[in-house]
């Protein structure tokens, strides 16, 4: 007897049926199908890139609210370096907002990991603590993240530049969500005493920490390139805008100056103060000088408001006064200088700087 031959209904569902064959690609084991369209090819693809690009673990949303919390404690003592010396902990959510919400990162240990990612840089929690808490991948990324406090402060800044191309493809995601983060923050919250120089220069250092990092996740990498821009173009204006600012009052002593600025408006003046140490009073400075502005305030006596930051700066050597603030500095002078010996001296300066009649 030869062999049954199937039905045709039979035969025809068989042979219909797509046959996927493994073929190893760019992005890792892919497939492709026989015999299906080219639009489920596709989907298929797309879904191994994301996979490799944005992890593969689930986030439980309990695991992300108990790394938020374990970060909020370990550092409620911290502050940012902004005027408004906002709550540290801001940060890490910035950096878990932008991974989920610009990068689409849904991955648990990259999400947990950028909440804790200055945990052990920055506070007393050691790798263990978090190895306890969130396991093993959670902890070994954020090692990865963690730079050496025992170098100086270019030598991690170095170091930084050098290992971000061969950072996994987690942490490299992480890094350019830091990065955009800190940079908006330098944008519109920059430390009060980081100049424009300083600014521009932490820009330039991201760029390169950045070059190592890209080509994972496309979404973070334009979301970086929009965040420096943007910064360059604020940093642009507020140096258009310094150019035309008059000084009001100039003092300065043995460790800097102050300098309270001016500028013209339709509504009337405003008003900003710089102040320059020349020996530094931070730990772990790579600038010789620093440079602390304020926010800009629209009334006189939010400048006095400014200048009494320095309680004593009246005893400082005038060096300049606008000649339409004269007899305003020197009211403001008087009533801090008491007409007794020991500051006759300085009256006298102010005096000449003011060009009043001795």
């Amino acid at each position: 007897m030869g062999r049954k031959k199937l039905p045709i209904a039979t035969r025809e569902k068989t042979i219909a049926k797509p046959l996927y064959v493994p073929k190893l690609g760019v992005h890792g084991a892919q497939g492709t199908p026989v015999g299906s369209s080219e639009s489920r090819w596709r989907l298929e693809l797309h879904r191994s890139i994301l996979v490799q690009e944005r992890g593969s673990k689930q986030l439980k949303p309990a695991q992300l609210l108990k790394a938020i919390a374990f970060a909020a404690d370990k550092h409620r003592r911290q502050r940012r370096k902004d005027a408004e010396a906002s709550p540290y902990i801001n940060h890490p959510i910035a950096v878990v907002t932008a991974l989920a919400v610009e990068g689409e990162v849904s991955d648990e240990v990259t999400l947990l990991a950028a909440a804790l990612h200055d945990t052990v840089e920055d506070t007393q929690t050691t790798f263990g603590e978090l190895e306890e808490h969130f396991g093993p991948e959670v902890a070994g990324l954020v090692r990865e993240l963690t730079d050496d406090k025992s170098l100086d402060k270019m030598a991690r800044k170095r170091l930084q530049i050098e290992h971000a191309a061969q950072s996994s493809s987690r942490a490299k995601q992480l890094k350019i969500a830091d990065k955009i983060c800190n940079i908006r923050d330098i944008t519109v919250r920059p430390p009060a005493d980081w100049s424009p120089e300083r600014r521009s220069e932490y820009l330039r250092w991201s760029e390169r920490v950045v070059a190592g990092c890209r080509n994972v996740n496309a979404k973070l990498d334009q979301a970086f390139d929009q965040a420096i821009t943007q910064a360059r173009e604020v940093l642009k204006l507020n140096s258009e805008i310094m150019s035309m600012l008059e000084i009001v009052l100039k003092v300065g002593g043995e460790g800097g100056d102050l300098t309270l600025y001016g500028s013209r408006t339709t509504s009337g003046w405003q008003f900003n103060l710089s102040a320059y140490d020349w020996t530094p009073l931070l730990e772990d400075e790579g600038d010789p000088t620093i440079r602390h502005t304020s926010s800009r305030v629209t009334s006189w006596a939010g400048a006095v408001a400014l200048l009494d930051t320095y309680p004593h700066w009246a005893e400082f050597d005038p060096l300049a006064v606008h000649p339409d603030f004269r007899e305003q500095v020197w009211k403001e002078v008087q009533s801090r200088l008491p007409l007794v010996e020991r500051h006759q001296q300085y009256l006298d300066r102010w005096r000449r700087v003011c060009e009043l009649s001795l």
